[in-house]
């Protein structure tokens, strides 16, 4: 339900940061939402309190932030940008494949058959709406940047899941998201 409703969120996002997009520019809007997020998150940790944590995991940590946030969610605006917002969830789905692949080959994960019965069935759903769209419109007004673009952000924010799994592992999720958006947001400037 947790990655449903992530994914749900990030349709929607998509869709909204489209218009923003379109008058801001990727590093306004990543900086933007950093500072946000960073704000709530901070409050939230006020209220939960913070866990002591090692070096490695802040390493870990801020490197998610700093591929994840400042390249990766720029990436994803200057995609964005240029692409049409069917055209970026399909980057969007792309990436959580390679992510899953990612966690298989580096992490030692495995998959069981029903999480892989899972995984095609979403796909193969998003698969269906977005080609029920004016798909060959979307395509053929699309440009090279922003593939380009499309293609960083991807590998940017896959990268990043994987480099944080562990230290999410160690670290409660609103602390570890607070380092990631914070350090993603310095990575800005």
């Amino acid at each position: 339900l947790a990655a449903l409703g992530s994914a749900a969120s990030w349709a929607v996002g998509t869709i909204l940061f489209k218009q923003l997009g379109a008058h801001i520019e990727p590093t306004a809007m990543t900086l933007a939402k950093g500072i946000c997020s960073s704000m709530l998150l901070g409050f939230a940790l006020i209220g939960v309190g913070c866990k002591d944590i090692d070096l490695i995991t802040w390493g870990l940590l801020i490197a998610s932030g700093v591929l994840g946030i400042s390249l990766g969610d720029t990436f994803f605006f200057a995609a964005l940008r240029n692409l049409s917002a069917y055209v970026v969830v399909v980057f969007f789905m792309l990436g959580q494949v390679l992510t899953a692949l990612l966690a298989v080959l580096l992490l030692g994960e495995t998959v069981e058959i029903y999480e892989i019965i899972g995984i095609v069935i979403t796909i193969g759903g998003v698969s269906l709406v977005l080609l029920s769209q004016s798909w060959n419109e979307d395509l053929s007004s699309s440009n090279m940047v922003g593939i380009f673009y499309g293609v960083l952000s991807m590998l940017c924010m896959s990268g990043s899941v994987i480099l944080a799994k562990q230290a999410l592992a160690e670290t409660p999720s609103i602390q570890a998201t607070f380092i990631r958006m914070f350090t993603g947001m310095l990575g800005v400037f």
